[in-house]
């Protein structure tokens, strides 16, 4: 358990580099474009595109993270890599007829996505999907190479590459200010996804490349090695539960891209500047839980798929690790969640509110903030369900999937369609809310059925904790904000995430204990250090 908790915080402390890229980044668009017409037009092709760059990645983990580590457990790195040449070849090819159907189709699709746009936000959407369709490809390359590294437990390179999209747009911002219109931008972007494409293929070839006779030095090598014998019996029988886990993965992508850009087009029916303001408040909301919530999913899904190579653990033991890695996500999401309840307003003034992006604007933004926060906690359970259903080869993926496609996006269509016309973005939240928590009952559902009772007293026992900690803290944490400024906002997170820790460790959580011996163990091998040196 404490090596799982050290990987997710580690590739959460990568994560958290691009969080400040990612609020540094929002920062500047929105001073650049504010809420008009140019603005939701880009913001819209942006969704779109990273909704797909996101989902490839998280697909081709899913997809094929269990299938590099069969091959390697099997015959080594040498039929791992020739097995992502096949099936990376596959992939990228389809993902180069995507995008050029969006860039030849580009004002159907923009007309069929965006229906509430007029004619200006409407050419000038089109012309930037036409542009940012480029990224899909290089997207797909990275994902497969990405998978690669992720099945070997290399995360770290991967991880600090899916940046670069991000920190080459804000350096164009630095550069050229408010010259940097939106189709520069776009270029900007498709620059990006080339350049962490590039670095994540370089870091798996040399993994790919690695002698068996270095495996003495790579930790996750020898954990393959263990397994090989256990691996070695298992029958090819599995070509069917494989093909299974590809076409509910498959399915789980359309879902989830879908639902992204059908929260847009519903944005686009509640007026001027709505799509702006929702991916905006979207971006602040999910920035430091997603980078949570990826992490754990990433972890734990290797580690699924490692247990899956050896034999080495039961269904049952399989429901306690579903369990373990909710209760990690909303340890690290809960007191996210109590700080955009009490600080929305003030985090979006000090964040964005300057240059074109106006008062009403902020508080807009706030307010919708506000009325998605309850989705930090749904969506961190949702991520973790998502990983273990997925993992589980044994479970009737197309159908599990099926049902939470349709649940999802059924649900927020209906809703979505009857509550914006007369709530605007407020009956748009709560659709969102509404959709996510029926996925997530037909997954737990799902697993329920595979594993048995998936969380015990101690864990509803923790769940508590962590609430009522999270609660408390955010009263103790609206008294700084009294201040005003950056200071009162710095002080008043400080405040609350020591709070909350404080409440968690009284509750004894055991979370909290092992972070406690991570950080003893690291503290003394740097004392053992500095004695030595």
């Amino acid at each position: 358990m404490s090596r799982t908790v050290a990987n997710i915080l580690l590739l959460t402390l990568l994560k958290g580099s691009g969080l400040l890229l990612s609020l540094v980044l929002v920062m500047l668009q929105t001073a650049v474009l504010g809420t008009g017409p140019l603005a939701d037009a880009y913001f819209m092709v942006r969704r779109l595109i990273l909704s797909a760059i996101n989902m490839t990645g998280e697909a081709t983990n899913q997809l094929l993270v269990p299938e590099f580590v069969r091959q390697t457990a099997r015959q080594g790195a040498g039929r791992a890599r020739r097995a992502m040449a096949r099936g990376g070849a596959v992939l990228v090819l389809g993902s180069l007829v995507l995008a050029g159907l969006v860039a030849g189709f580009a004002p159907a699709v923009v007309a069929a996505l965006a229906p509430g746009f007029d004619t200006q936000r409407a050419g000038e959407a089109e012309l930037l999907l036409r542009i940012a369709a480029i990224c899909l490809p290089l997207a797909m390359m990275g994902g497969v190479a990405g998978a690669f590294n992720f099945s070997r437990r290399r995360f770290g390179i991967t991880t600090l590459a899916r940046m670069a999209p991000r920190l080459v747009l804000v350096l164009v911002l630095l550069a050229m200010g408010a010259a940097a219109g939106p189709v520069v931008l776009t270029w900007a972007m498709v620059a990006g996804v080339a350049i962490s494409t590039g670095v994540v293929i370089w870091k798996s070839l040399r993994e790919a490349g690695r002698d068996a006779g270095e495996e003495d030095e790579a930790p996750a090598e020898n954990a393959l090695a263990e397994s090989a014998a256990a691996a070695t019996n298992q029958s090819d029988g599995d070509a069917g539960r494989r093909r299974q886990r590809a076409a509910a993965i498959a399915i789980n992508v359309v879902a989830q891209m879908a639902m992204g850009w059908l929260d847009a087009g519903l944005a686009s029916l509640a007026g001027a500047g709505a799509v702006t303001v929702l991916f905006v408040a979207q971006r602040l909301l999910s920035s430091a839980p997603g980078a949570v919530n990826s992490s754990v999913t990433a972890v734990f899904y290797t580690e699924y798929s490692h247990d899956a190579a050896s034999a080495a653990e039961g269904r049952d033991a399989r429901g306690g690790q579903v369990a373990a890695a909710v209760r990690i996500s909303l340890f690290m999401v809960v007191p996210l969640a109590f700080l955009i309840l009490v600080a929305a307003t003030p985090l979006v003034q000090v964040l964005l509110e300057r240059g074109a992006f106006t008062a009403a604007d902020t508080a807009a933004t706030a307010q919708v903030m506000r009325l998605l926060s309850p989705l930090l906690l749904i969506n961190a359970v949702l991520a973790a369900f998502l990983a273990a259903t997925l993992a589980d080869g044994r479970l009737p993926l197309v159908r599990i999937f099926l049902w939470f496609s349709l649940a999802t996006l059924g649900l927020r269509l209906v809703l979505g369609l009857a509550l914006v016309e007369g709530a605007g973005l407020a009956g748009l939240a709560l659709a969102i809310i509404l959709s996510s928590c029926a996925g997530a009952l037909v997954l737990g559902r799902a697993l329920g059925q595979s594993h048995g009772r998936l969380f015990l007293g101690h864990d509803l026992r923790a769940l508590g904790v962590m609430l009522v900690s999270g609660a408390v803290a955010a009263l103790g944490a609206m008294v700084p904000l009294q201040l005003g400024g950056v200071a009162g906002l710095l002080l008043s997170g400080l405040v609350l995430a020591g709070l909350f820790v404080a409440g968690c460790a009284l509750g004894r959580l055991k979370e909290v204990m092992v972070l406690k011996r991570l950080m003893l163990a690291r503290w003394r091998r740097g004392r053992t250090g500095a004695d030595q040196s």
